[in-house]
């Protein structure tokens, strides 16, 4: 590959505090989505229920990029 394809080091780096705020996001949204869900069941409204379940699947997918994320990171440092 030569130097013109090179994507720039900025690209390919991402702040330390990333994969944190993924997983942080992550866990809300799993929160949030399993008391929606739970009201829905409650409530027999199955809107609510499937806003709960999708949220649930958005926490999933958020807290595993955070995982990626921080895998990612930590084959990036140099060895001690």
């Amino acid at each position: 590959m030569n130097e013109t394809q090179k994507t720039p080091d900025s690209f390919r780096r991402l702040p330390e505090f990333a994969p944190g705020v993924a997983r942080w996001v992550g866990k809300a949204f799993l929160a949030f989505g399993f008391l929606l869900g739970i009201y829905g069941l409650t409530e027999e409204s199955p809107v609510v229920m499937r806003t709960g379940l999708g949220l649930l699947a958005a926490g999933i997918a958020a807290m595993s990029y955070g995982l990626f994320l921080a895998l990612v990171a930590r084959s990036h440092q140099p060895d001690k």
